[in-house]
């Protein structure tokens, strides 16, 4: 799989799979874990073969953990061992049920 991160918005990432389907997807986050980085995203338009409100999440390599968001490359790797998966996957989710409520305490 091959990374590129787009200048002209930095919160955006192309994936290329293996098999030549290029997604064009939004960070939507990047966070430690254990000692590593994950770096959440979702797909920007719907793309054949993958669901509508797909998250793809991947170990992500920083080129400088001061600047997690300032990147030429992205490097990542995907995350094969299915404990640390579930792992990661429930610390996404605990980011976004955070965020909720801080949107539901901004409102009142």
């Amino acid at each position: 799989m091959d990374n590129e991160m787009n200048n002209d918005e930095i919160c955006t990432v192309t994936l290329t799979f293996e098999d030549d389907v290029t997604v064009e997807c939004d960070v939507v986050a990047i966070f430690p874990l254990n000692d590593k980085y994950y770096m959440a995203m979702c797909p920007i338009e719907n793309v054949e073969g993958f669901e509508e409100d797909e998250i793809f999440i991947y170990r992500y390599f920083p080129e400088d953990e001061n600047a997690l968001y300032v990147f030429d490359e992205v490097k990542l790797e995907a995350i094969e061992d299915d404990d640390e998966y579930e792992l990661v996957a429930d610390e996404l989710e605990r980011i976004f049920l955070e965020a909720e409520e801080d949107e539901d305490v901004l409102d009142e």
